[in-house]
C-alpha cells in the first residue's frame, strides 16, 4: 500500500498533466452517438489513472483479480483500437507520435486499473502496474518538457522582435502555455491524400529586420526549423497569427 499512496499518485498526477487535453464541444455537434462516446473516452482516459489511484487508496481491501484482469485487458485493447483508428486518418509524418500519445494512455489506462487489486495480484501484477505507469509517466514527462524547450527556442529566435505561435492543422491559436506540451503541440491533419505533408505541427512567425519569418516545431528535434517559401503550401502560413511584442505576457 506504501507504493500505491506515494509513487502511484505521483505517476497519475504526471499523466494528468501531460496528456490532458481541452474539450472541443464543436466536435460533439457532428458526430454520431457512438463517435461522441469514443471522443469522450479518449478525452476523459488522462484522468482515469488519478481517479483509479485515489479509489484504491479509499478502498478498505483491494478489488477481486478475477474481475480486474479482464477489465485492464479490456481497457487496454480498447484505448488500443481507438488509437489505430484515429492513427490512420493522420498525417503519416505523425504516425509515430499518435501512436505514442494514444499508446502511453491505453497502457496509463490498464495499468491503473491494475491498481485497485494491488494487495491481491501478487508481486508481478503490481510490478507490472508499476511498469506501466512508470512508462506512462515518462510519455508525460517528455509532452511536459517540451513547454520550456519551446519557449527557450522561440525566444532565441525572435531575439527581442515581436512573435506569436499557431497550430497549423488545425488553425488554432495559442492561448496557454499548457498549448505548447508535447502532446498538444503536434497535428493530426493529413488533408485526407497520399501528399498529405501539408500541415506543420506548431509554426512560429517572427517580424524581424528580414521582414517575417516562419519556423515549424519539430517534437523529434525539440526545435523549430526555418519553413522556406512558405506562400508555396496549400494550407496557408501567413494569416495563422500576428505576431506581437506582448504575446508571452498574454498567455
Amino acid at each position: 500500500m506504501k507504493k500505491v499512496a506515494i509513487v502511484f499518485p505521483a505517476f497519475a498526477t504526471l499523466i494528468f498533466a501531460g496528456f490532458i487535453q481541452p474539450i472541443d464541444t464543436m466536435l460533439f455537434d457532428e458526430t454520431m452517438d457512438v463517435v461522441t462516446i469514443a471522443l469522450l473516452l479518449a478525452w476523459s482516459a488522462p484522468a482515469l489513472p488519478a481517479v483509479l489511484v485515489i479509489l484504491r487508496i479509499a478502498l478498505p481491501r483491494p478489488a477481486s483479480p478475477a474481475l480486474i484482469w479482464p477489465v485492464a485487458i479490456a481497457v487496454f485493447l480498447a484505448g488500443l483500437f481507438l488509437t489505430f483508428a484515429s492513427t490512420v486518418l493522420s498525417s503519416p509524418h505523425s504516425t509515430l507520435l499518435s501512436l505514442t500519445h494514444g499508446g502511453a494512455l491505453s497502457l496509463a489506462g490498464a495499468s491503473s486499473v491494475l491498481c485497485l487489486a494491488i494487495g491481491r495480484i501478487g508481486s508481478n501484477g503490481v510490478r507490472l502496474a508499476l511498469s506501466g505507469m512508470a512508462l506512462s509517466a515518462a510519455a508525460a514527462a517528455w509532452s511536459l518538457l517540451a513547454v520550456p524547450s519551446v519557449v527557450f527556442q522561440a525566444k532565441r529566435i525572435s531575439a527581442g522582435y515581436p512573435l506569436c505561435i499557431s497550430h497549423h492543422g488545425p488553425s488554432l491559436d495559442v492561448s496557454s502555455i499548457w498549448d505548447l506540451r508535447g502532446f498538444d503541440f503536434y497535428t493530426t491533419d493529413s488533408g485526407y491524400k497520399s501528399t498529405s505533408g501539408w500541415y506543420f505541427h506548431g509554426i512560429l512567425i517572427v517580424d524581424g529586420n528580414d521582414g517575417r519569418q516562419y519556423f515549424n516545431w519539430s517534437p523529434r528535434r525539440f526545435r523549430f526549423d526555418r519553413v522556406e517559401h512558405p506562400e508555396r503550401f496549400i494550407a496557408s502560413l501567413r494569416n495563422l497569427c500576428e505576431p506581437s511584442s506582448a504575446f508571452w505576457s498574454e498567455l
